[in-house]
């Protein structure tokens, strides 16, 4: 279903994904469960259907808690990161900052270092979108030292991409 969803196959990614959480359901797999309904909230999220993208989040958060190891954590930290990018969709950047950072304080309970890199990033567009720019830059950089501290090359390119690109929106925009 994420590989379906990635090269823009949305129908057929929403079918296996349902296929899958039935199984999952049936055979009481929790984090296959949790990771398959974190994974449809992000098509819905992707497809603007905002709603059920939170409802989907949501309920992957839930199930992800029952797990209890660092897997179902990690399930948490990237739903909570799902919920927070949805209400920054919607313009509710409190609600998104909110969710962005118990994301964070779950992934560095675990050290998980690439999605620290990714939330970061995405609460510093929620700080750039209320014109926070102090607190936006401060966010860019740290999802830049997350992203060098992972092993993933392209979060690595984004987070330098993200950081330059805003620094040079925040400077321009405080008369700098």
């Amino acid at each position: 279903g994420q590989r379906l969803k990635e090269i823009g196959r949305w129908p057929d990614a929403e079918q296996t994904l349902l296929r899958a959480i039935e199984q999952a359901k049936q055979t009481n797999d929790l984090p296959c469960h949790a990771w398959a309904l974190g994974v449809l909230g992000g098509l819905y999220r992707d497809r603007g259907d905002l709603s059920p993208a939170i409802v989907a989040y949501g309920r992957a958060k839930e199930l992800a808690e029952q797990i209890g190891s660092s897997d179902g954590q990690h399930l948490i930290g990237v739903a909570l990161d799902g919920i927070g990018t949805v209400y920054g969709r919607q313009g509710n950047y409190s609600l998104a900052i909110e969710h962005y950072q118990k994301s964070i304080s779950t992934c560095i309970r675990i050290g998980d270092v690439y999605q620290l890199a990714i939330t970061s990033g995405n609460l510093g567009n929620a700080y750039l979108n209320q014109r926070d720019y102090e607190q936006a830059l401060k966010a860019y950089g740290e999802s830049l030292e997350f992203s060098m501290m992972s092993d993933s090359d392209q979060e690595v390119a984004n987070a330098y991409a993200r950081f330059a690109l805003q620094s040079r929106n925040a400077l321009s925009a405080n008369g700098r």
